[in-house]
């Protein structure tokens, strides 16, 4: 099967991908893993954080500070960096990704997972055992790899998941599909 990708996908494609590639070591070790939107955990927590540390500055204010209220703050201002940290890392991996875009064709075998650049600059090839799982989600296909120190998540956009799959179940039927509704 060969499929060729040669437009730039959507934000939501490669914000899913910068999702999945933050938590693909959990797939190593339970493939059937449910994925998290970090964006939406990591804000989330970042606002709690800021919320809090609001808190403890409010109560330094009115009180005399004492050893607590100033460790409150220092832990929700440490906490609150993380996550800024955290989140600015994840919209910088995000914007490389969509940046480093360039044509692909993907080839799907009996024996590997082949991905070659349109302009010959670099291909690959894995074994289908090199991959824990194929991870179908709403707008990508990812090739999930064994962890190997050289392991390189393949995307796929959500467009071709039915031809995958259909692939998948004729020639692979050994190869884990997993299924996620959302991310």
């Amino acid at each position: 099967m060969v499929i060729e990708l040669n437009e730039r996908e959507s934000d939501e494609f490669y914000k899913e991908a910068v999702n999945i590639m933050l938590q693909a070591a959990n797939m190593w070790k339970n493939p059937r893993y449910r994925f998290k939107n970090m964006y939406r955990r990591f804000t989330a927590r970042l606002i709690g954080s800021l919320v809090l540390l609001a808190v403890f500055a409010v109560l330094a204010i009115i009180n005399k500070p004492d050893i607590l209220t100033v460790i409150g703050i220092v832990s929700m201002a440490a906490v609150s960096l993380i996550n800024v940290a955290v989140l600015v890392n994840m919209r910088l991996r995000w914007k490389n990704l969509k940046d480093s875009f360039a044509p692909e064709t993907l080839t799907l075998d009996d024996g590997c997972v082949g991905l070659l650049k349109n302009d010959g600059s670099s291909a690959s090839k894995k074994a289908w055992d090199q991959f824990a799982c194929v991870l179908i989600s709403p707008h990508t296909v990812a090739f999930i790899p064994t962890k190997r120190p050289d392991a390189v998540v393949v995307f796929v956009p959500g467009e071709f998941k039915n031809e995958i799959c259909a692939w998948l179940r004729e020639h692979r039927p050994d190869v884990l599909t997993v299924k996620q509704d959302k991310i």
